[in-house]
């Protein structure tokens, strides 16, 4: 039985006492207004779930690119480049030559800094599944992971508010906030040995 079938059912049974003429005084308003918030639960949930199945949710990643003199956040959706979208897959395929571009840097360098793809701040939006999902997860989160490494000078809070935006979830977070999470994994930190190389590859002091 799901949630909502859950809640019709207690509201059937709250209908049911109140229609018994024995049932006066307090009880019986505790009752009505177990009824009305039950309702509202009901209605709050369906139109979550009408907005889940309606709104273009995706999952992907994300990398904050430092391109001189400003930190540049590049998104890369599910729905655009494929659900086995990954960070070693979009660093040597986009960012390398984004890089390249910018810094005008030479085919070998250029080689040598594919091989820096943890070099900088990324993280990936998931949903935690309801059928498969570890213990001490929420079912039907999305969820943020990241490597509590923001770039410095960055508000969090307004990163936050742009991810969210970028994979289509802006809609869900007004109504069901509770349903998008930030959380920190050790899998989306930065390794201080390629970013201390990608700084020396692109001879240039990154504020991280």
């Amino acid at each position: 039985m799901t949630t909502t079938q859950r809640v019709r059912t207690i509201l059937e049974q709250l209908r049911g006492l109140l229609e018994n003429d024995g049932l006066d005084g307090r009880p019986k308003e505790l009752l009505r207004e177990a009824e009305i918030r039950i309702g509202e639960a009901a209605r709050e949930i369906s139109e979550t779930s009408n907005l889940l199945e309606k709104e273009k949710l995706v999952t992907g990643i994300w990398y904050y690119v430092y391109l001189d003199p400003d930190w540049t956040l590049l998104t890369f959706r599910t729905d655009d480049h494929g659900e086995g979208v990954d960070h070693l897959g979009v660093w040597g395929t986009h960012i390398v030559t984004l890089l390249k571009a910018h810094y005008k840097l030479d085919d070998r360098t250029a080689g040598r800094i594919r091989e820096t793809a943890y070099g900088m701040p990324r993280g990936r939006v998931d949903r935690i599944e309801p059928d498969i999902h570890k213990v001490g997860e929420r079912p039907g989160d999305w969820m943020f992971y990241h490597g509590e490494d923001f770039p410095t000078g960055l508000t969090e809070e307004s990163e936050h508010r742009k991810l969210i935006s970028a994979f289509g979830l802006s809609r869900l977070a007004a109504k069901a906030p509770d349903k998008i999470r930030f959380e920190p994994s050790k899998h989306e930190r930065m390794v201080p040995e390629e970013k201390a190389l990608l700084q020396k590859l692109l001879n240039l002091n990154i504020p991280y």
